[in-house]
């Protein structure tokens, strides 16, 4: 446990190690899975974890953890010392001996590897987060379309999304709720404010509920009342590129494929409105892409808001399609858990800089951006799906993201 600086008996919120909860299904502080490989008996695995004691069971209500005390687990590598030892997750405090740092990396990888086919209960699991996800975007939906949230401040909305979670079965938040309204809807990760929503503008609302620590990460862009037109186009326009990614979510499919459709789509939608020119797949090779959608197309999701992502075991490092970088780079199959969150955005940071206008002036209609960009700043589109063998089932479906 860590504590906070200057606060006294404060802690920070103690989260196990993905691959330790993974295998055991607990929080415990300290606690450490171990297996001989040598032993060959019916129960080669070991848990330590450590004791319970009365200040805790005074602070903490009544703690239980599973495994031996965590005082003889110095015992228990003694006797096997001169044999190689692997650490996974979190090193453990006090060890002396010698750790194959090679071995720990390859096994590392093979259980992330391992880890990214979800069963049919972790996909449960993923189920009832999506249904307390599904009651707070419903919530959003509601106040924002129908304009009753104009006057409340992005953290009060923020707030009362989160309560609808907590209402509806959830046991926490697996990432900041962001709520970015007007021109916060362009800042990628914005953390909600005191900024009040004004009728007229759009909302980018990303926020999802966990259950047992598995996540639901959704996103939806809404007017405050009724859309302008240039509103309900350029929301429509990321609407159809999510489309377009979740029906080539399929096993075999390459995820770099799914974020190069996707960014064709956005670009067609774009020369569509007369803000570019010219042919979208080459300019997704040539970056153009990256000015108006600079992030992946998703990531990994499952036992937290990432998963086990990373690239497939032997693939070495390379960007995606135009240079983005796209976080997963592994073919998809059957019980893998994925985002698929497109979006359009008009970034300062990327679209005012002179020398960008002058390299892309032959591509972007830089006058018709700059009109857009009065009305809608940022639009993000985001479901969660679990691919199967026919294609993909969309845990939050049910989530409206169409305009009326």
């Amino acid at each position: 446990m860590i504590p906070v600086p200057g606060q006294h008996d404060r802690v920070y919120p103690f989260m196990a190690h993905s691959d330790y909860y993974y295998l055991t299904e607990q929080q415990s502080p300290g606690g450490v899975l171990a297996i001989d490989l040598a032993d060959d008996s019916e129960t080669p695995w070991r848990a330590f974890a450590p004791e319970v004691t009365q200040a805790h069971r005074t602070w903490e209500g009544d703690v239980s953890w599973e495994g031996a005390p965590l005082a003889e687990l110095s015992a228990w590598l003694v006797e096997r010392r001169g044999r190689a030892v692997v650490m996974l997750g979190c090193p453990v405090g006090g060890y002396g001996g010698g750790v194959d740092t090679k071995l720990s990396a390859e096994l590392a990888e093979a259980l992330l590897h391992a880890r990214r086919v979800l069963d049919e209960l972790e996909i449960g699991l993923m189920r009832k987060a999506a249904a307390a996800t599904a009651a707070g975007h419903a919530y959003a939906h509601r106040v924002l379309t129908s304009g009753e949230a104009a006057g409340m401040t992005e953290r009060q909305l923020q707030v009362e999304i989160e309560a609808e979670f907590f209402r509806n079965g959830a046991d926490g938040t697996p990432y900041d709720t962001i709520v970015g309204s007007g021109p916060n809807a362009a800042v990628l990760h914005f953390a909600p404010g005191d900024r009040v929503i004004s009728k007229g503008e759009c909302v980018l609302v990303d926020s999802g509920a966990s259950y047992k620590r598995y996540a639901g990460d959704v996103t939806r862009t809404w007017p405050v009342g009724g859309p302008t037109q240039t509103q309900r186009d350029v929301i429509n326009i990321v609407i159809d590129s999510e489309e377009a990614g979740l029906a080539m979510c399929k096993p075999g499919v390459e995820w770099h494929d799914v974020h190069r459709r996707c960014s064709e789509v956005v670009l067609d939608g774009l020369i569509g409105l007369g803000a570019l020119k010219g042919d979208a797949a080459e300019m997704v090779e040539r970056g153009v892409a990256g000015l108006f959608f600079p992030h992946g197309v998703g990531h990994m999701i499952g036992l937290g808001v990432r998963g086990a992502g990373g690239r497939l075991p032997g693939r070495a490092p390379r960007k995606g399609p135009g240079g983005v970088g796209v976080r997963v780079d592994i073919p998809l199959e059957v019980g893998h858990g994925f985002t698929v969150e497109p979006g359009l955005y008009f970034i300062p940071g990327l679209i005012d800089v002179a020398e960008t206008r002058e390299k892309f002036g032959d591509a972007v209609q830089w006058g018709v951006v700059d009109s857009l960009r009065k009305e809608i700043q940022g639009v993000r589109i985001e479901d969660d799906v679990v691919i199967t063998e026919g294609g993909c089932e969309n845990l939050t479906a049910g989530i409206v993201k169409g305009l009326d």
